[in-house]
């Protein structure tokens, strides 16, 4: 079987919602109008998904090209034996983060994003207004015009990364605080994930153990501005993105995408918020629990039990705000957002009762005394 053949079945198993074409000429999407046939040409609708589909092409032993809108784009007449990945058709979403930053998928086009933040009372993206194609390829270039370019209003970039990468922690210096510690967040939830997830590998159960020791150990000191832990923290989020690309994703995840859109979270704190309730359901589960005992033991605790308590007791020390306590209609409307395609991996399979009640877990906050054990649990983990 040719790979196009294996990554077909693979799409169809694991994502049926995402479209991908097939001999698709790729005039129709360069702006020259010029280009043979893609293999397979696909159209993510999210970054999960994107995500999903890297690994699954890796799997298949093939090499994806990221396409944005195709401006300037030479192709062969002969085409593209490849998968042809194109972000610019629905990874276009923006949206503002506070009154300084805005949060846009690769595909947006720099115009539109120039005139969305002019709307929002936003400046300094005035020079990208006139520039042809995506951010994604703005960025990867360093798109720039009349005196101004990517690198002085970019802050930062979650970047499916290569075998080689450079890491600069500089980066993260920038970052407001609540993103610091959501990107954190984010880092530590794929690492438990990607260890739990029923499609992980021991090679991928590798890289998230190095994610989440690398954040549990340095997340401290990195908010507290140590250049080291800093370095040590990028390195535990690079190696999240390896677990999960292989792993995939589990409940968090899942559960996170409409917590995200109803209030506003940013990505990392929405996943850490259920991640514990998740935990805690799947502690009565004789499937489930053998790798929960290992997990905890990897994370350095006395008992599976106390991993819910540790993370509860960090989204509490970072001050994690919680979204209201949500009513029947807000339960209604979260449980029913949930792909339950996207819970398969997960080492317990919840039924839509389950989910409710994890979510209505999720946002409940915790009593004195038990939100002090938690606190205690992280404030001692590690001395």
């Amino acid at each position: 079987m040719c790979w196009y053949e294996q990554l077909d079945e693979k799409v169809r198993e694991y994502l049926p919602d995402m479209t991908m074409e097939r001999e698709v000429p790729l005039s129709k999407h360069t702006s020259f109008r010029i280009g043979g046939p893609a293999r397979r040409l696909a159209f993510p609708a999210n970054r999960e998904q994107l995500v999903i589909l890297m690994g699954l092409a890796e799997s298949c032993g093939v090499k994806p090209f990221l396409l944005g809108r195709g401006t300037n784009l030479l192709v062969d007449d002969r085409g593209l034996d490849t998968l042809v990945i194109k972000t610019a058709e629905h990874m276009t979403a923006v949206r503002q983060l506070d009154e300084v930053t805005l949060e846009a998928d690769a595909g947006i086009l720099l115009n539109h994003l120039a005139v969305y933040a002019q709307q929002h009372g936003l400046s300094g993206l005035e020079f990208a207004h006139g520039i042809p194609g995506t951010l994604g390829g703005a960025i990867c270039m360093n798109a720039g015009a009349y005196g101004g370019e990517m690198r002085q209003v970019v802050t930062e970039v979650t970047a499916l990364l290569p075998e080689g990468v450079i890491l600069d922690p500089d980066l993260l210096a920038t970052l407001p605080l609540y993103h610091k510690k959501a990107c954190a967040l984010d880092a530590l939830c794929q690492g438990i994930e990607s260890y739990w997830a029923r499609k992980a590998t021991e090679d991928s159960q590798v890289d998230a153990f190095l994610a989440f020791t690398g954040v549990l150990d340095n997340l401290r000191p990195y908010l507290a501005g140590d250049p080291h832990a800093a370095e040590e923290l990028q390195y535990a989020a690079y190696r999240s993105g390896c677990a999960i690309a292989v792993s995939r994703t589990t409940a968090a995840h899942a559960m996170s995408y409409r917590l995200t859109k109803r209030y506003g979270l940013a990505h990392g704190h929405a996943c850490m918020l259920t991640l514990p309730a998740i935990w805690e359901a799947m502690l009565d589960d004789t499937d489930a629990l053998p790798v929960l005992m290992d997990l905890a033991q990897k994370m350095r605790l006395g008992s599976e039990l106390m991993g819910p308590r540790l993370l509860r007791g960090i989204l509490y020390d970072l001050e994690m705000p919680f979204p209201p306590v949500p009513d029947a209609e807000a339960l209604d409307d979260l449980t029913r957002s949930v792909n339950v395609q996207r819970l398969s991996n997960n080492p317990r399979i919840f039924t839509a009762e389950e989910i409710r009640a994890i979510y209505r877990r999720s946002m409940t906050p915790l009593h004195d005394p038990e939100k002090q054990a938690c606190l205690d649990i992280w404030r001692y983990y590690g001395a």
